[in-house]
């Protein structure tokens, strides 16, 4: 005698069930494997960047205007903590030093841009300013220095590349 038809579960839900378990289980694997990653990086404060944008295109408008000469430069190494001095030359269009500007700096390898350092250069000489930063990796490095001078915000980035400390 034949079963009735209630009484019969059916087994293709547990089928489509099953499928979707296994692909969150591949994607929380992937984002694992993506935030263990130490050359995965994001902009921190993205969102909030993104917001002042205006206020950011303003302050790169204004370096363009400025016609400064910002030079920097990392020394060697000193120490045993790969400590270096990050220094920054201020130029008016004239050639003369640009004196009582606050410069703030960012500092991060390209190939891993999650290690990021911050700091705020401190006057050496008229136009001469300088702090100590952290390089043990080779390759190129961005540097991203807000300046503010005379109630402006210029802002300036510039790429360097380190070639002493351990190969990336």
């Amino acid at each position: 005698m034949a079963e009735p038809q209630s009484a019969r579960f059916p087994r293709w839900p547990f089928i489509i069930i099953g499928l979707l378990a296994v692909q969150m289980i591949c994607i929380l694997i992937m984002v694992r494997i993506a935030g263990a990653d130490p050359a995965f990086g994001v902009e921190p404060d993205y969102y909030e960047k993104a917001v002042k944008w205006d206020a950011t295109a303003q302050a790169r408008a204004n370096a363009d205007r400025a016609g400064w000469t910002v030079d920097a430069l990392l020394g060697p190494i000193t120490g045993l903590h790969h400590q270096r001095e990050f220094r920054v030359t201020l130029l008016d269009p004239s050639g003369s030093p640009i004196e009582n500007a606050t410069v703030r700096l960012e500092l991060f390898p390209h190939a891993r841009s999650a290690a990021r350092q911050s700091a705020t250069l401190t006057p050496l000489n008229p136009g001469v300013y300088a702090t100590s930063v952290t390089t043990a990796r080779t390759g190129l490095w961005e540097a991203r220095l807000d300046i503010i001078h005379a109630g402006a915000t210029v802002q300036f980035s510039r790429t360097l590349e380190v070639t002493e400390g351990k190969p990336d």
